[in-house]
């Protein structure tokens, strides 16, 4: 079987299989928890986005949502389980997840500009809270 094929009956059976499971990519990649951490962020992102900063923050979390044109073009990123080998504070303070913000546009980004970097999150298989977000600044 040439390589083409190959890759061809890879890709039927993967997608096979997304059907098969009614999973989605995101859960298929990172798991029903990340695929939720990942909604979860887009959905944020969205209503900031939108001026609505529709924020679930966690019991005694002070969260820095920023102008919404901060916002503007981010998506989320890559889901990560937090185990306090990094991001310590954040960890110290009850947040099991974080996920990275990507898609800033460099064209746009403002030199010195500080922009949303991180979302960091506490919760259980019920419910996720925000517990603080990460800014940081662009220097080019």
């Amino acid at each position: 079987m040439n390589s083409s094929r190959a890759l061809a009956a890879l890709g039927i059976l993967a997608a096979t299989g997304l059907l098969l499971t009614a999973c989605s990519l995101n859960a298929l990649i990172w798991g029903p928890d990340g695929e939720r951490v990942i909604d979860t962020t887009d959905r944020i992102i969205g209503s900031v986005q939108a001026g609505e900063a529709d924020v679930d923050a966690c019991a005694g979390a002070t969260l820095d949502i920023g102008d919404p044109l901060r916002w503007e073009g981010l998506s989320a990123g890559e889901p990560e389980r937090l185990t306090g080998d990094s991001w310590k504070e954040q960890h110290a303070a009850g947040a099991t997840w974080t996920i990275n913000l990507e898609g800033l546009d460099p064209s746009t980004a403002q030199n010195g500009g500080e922009y949303p970097t991180f979302v960091f999150y506490s919760g259980d298989d019920e419910h996720l809270c925000v517990s603080d977000i990460e800014w940081g600044t662009v220097s080019f």
